[in-house]
């Protein structure tokens, strides 16, 4: 599966507007919205259950990368306690 070219503000609009449909949801609720969409568009944009799994895989990959770089110090100092 390839990207379709969006552009940075592109991407930061979509963003900003899935974060405003998620506001105030709890982690599970959003978990599960997503899940959903994520089976619905891998299972629309692949041949068979191994481009899933190997797309998945990718995808999983990249979402760690972006966990092992976050600041946690940082973003607990900018949440209310």
């Amino acid at each position: 599966m390839e990207g379709n070219g969006m552009t940075d503000d592109e991407l930061d609009a979509i963003n900003e507007k899935i974060s405003n449909l998620f506001e105030g949801k709890t982690l599970d609720e959003v978990a599960t919205v997503l899940k959903i969409q994520l089976a619905m568009l891998v299972t629309q944009g692949s041949e068979n259950s191994e481009d899933v799994s190997d797309f998945l895989d990718e995808i999983t990959t990249e979402v760690e990368d972006m966990v092992a770089d976050f600041d946690f110090t940082q973003a607990s100092e900018g949440s209310p306690s």
